[in-house]
Parts: C-alpha cells; structure tokens; sequence
C-alpha cells in the first residue's frame, strides 16, 4: 500500500483514515507528509480534515467542512477534487518534487 491509496480509493472513508493514519510505512508516511506539505494551505487542511490526517485523526464530513469554509456542501466537495488533485499530481511526480 503507497499513500495513493488516498488519490484512487475504491475503499470507504473509513479504509482511507485508517490507511492515512495507521497502515503507511514510515518511508510512505513521510512521502505523504512531504506531498503535503508541497500544497497550499487550504488544500493542505481540507484533505487533512477529511481524511483524519491531522493530530487528533478526527476525519470530518463534508457538511462539517462546509461550515468551516463557510461554503455549501457541493463547494466543499469541490474544493476537495481541486485539492486531491493537487496532491496526486505532487506523489504522482514525487521523483522530482519530493526526491524519493
């Protein structure tokens, strides 16, 4: 398992926090950390929200987010694409973004 497990998930929310929390080698945890720490803030925070990457691995749900960001659920969800996009373009290319 490779943290692109988060960027093509089949599997539940629930499989993919417990896979961003848990399950990734040190190697592939750094990787990951290193991602994304090379994406702006705010999509930074809304993938960490949603996925339970943060300190506390409390995983959020849209509706949650939404009132964060003050947007509606479908803004959420968007903003969510944008930034996942953003990271796997950042692991898919990790050779010479992150030097691994």
């Amino acid at each position: 398992m490779t943290g692109v497990i988060i960027l093509n998930h089949k599997e539940s929310k629930e499989d993919l926090v417990m896979a961003g929390t848990v399950a990734l080698t040190p190697e592939q945890r750094e990787i990951m950390e290193e991602a994304l720490a090379r994406l702006n803030e705010d999509d930074r925070t809304i993938i960490q929200l949603y996925y339970g990457l943060n300190p506390d691995r409390t995983a959020y749900t849209m509706d949650e987010i939404a009132i964060i960001y003050g947007v509606s659920e479908e803004g959420a969800e968007y903003f969510l694409q944008e930034a996942m996009k953003s990271l796997e373009y950042v692991v898919k290319h990790h050779h010479q973004i992150l030097g691994h």
